[in-house]
């Protein structure tokens, strides 16, 4: 995925055009495009709450559509909305949400990208147990697969996990693996 970032007169046309969009693939009765529209909109959004919204909409189109990996996906970006939003209750329902089509649908890598923005909610709510339950799940996964972002990422939660326990050792040697995997 590509972010653009764009000046506010454009943001403002850009949103026109896909609204305008939204009225004529509703009015053709074409939900595989409306739901796209909504995903787009969602990400041009101008509050999280207008972005919710849209993926709500994509979400039940998604549904309807059976489209497993747009539905997984949408999910997962609700929730990371919802945890920005600090709507913590909220995005664990929506990542549960993402996870469960994802593991149903065996996709390793959103399975293993879920856990970890699951893990990392937890830590923030100092549930650092629960935290590093989800952080070693996304690992062994991203592992397996192998997948080096989430490997990384996974290991440095990880470490922020073990500096917040005072194990400075552990800390440290996990964000030493945590390096060998960066760019």
């Amino acid at each position: 995925k590509v972010t653009i970032y764009l000046n506010p007169t454009a943001k403002s046309s850009v949103r026109g055009f896909y609204r305008e969009a939204e009225e004529i693939y509703a009015a053709e009765n074409d939900e595989k495009m409306l739901a796209v529209v909504y995903q787009n909109l969602a990400d041009i959004a101008e509050n999280n709450e207008e972005a919710n919204s849209y993926l709500n909409k994509a979400i039940a189109v998604f549904q309807r559509q059976n489209d497993v990996v747009n539905l997984g996906w949408s999910y997962f970006v609700l929730g990371l909305n919802q945890e920005d939003a600090q709507e913590n209750a909220q995005a664990l329902v929506s990542y549960e949400a993402a996870l469960e089509v994802f593991t149903n649908n065996n996709m390793p890598g959103g399975i293993s990208d879920v856990l970890y923005c699951i893990g990392m909610l937890y830590h923030r709510q100092n549930k650092n147990q629960l935290a590093k339950k989800h952080l070693q799940e996304s690992l062994k996964i991203a592992l397996e697969i192998p997948l080096k972002p989430n490997i990384q990422s996974a290991y440095e939660g990880l470490s922020q996990i073990y500096l917040a326990e005072k194990d400075f050792a552990q800390a440290y040697a996990t964000l030493e693996k945590s390096n060998a995997y960066q760019d």
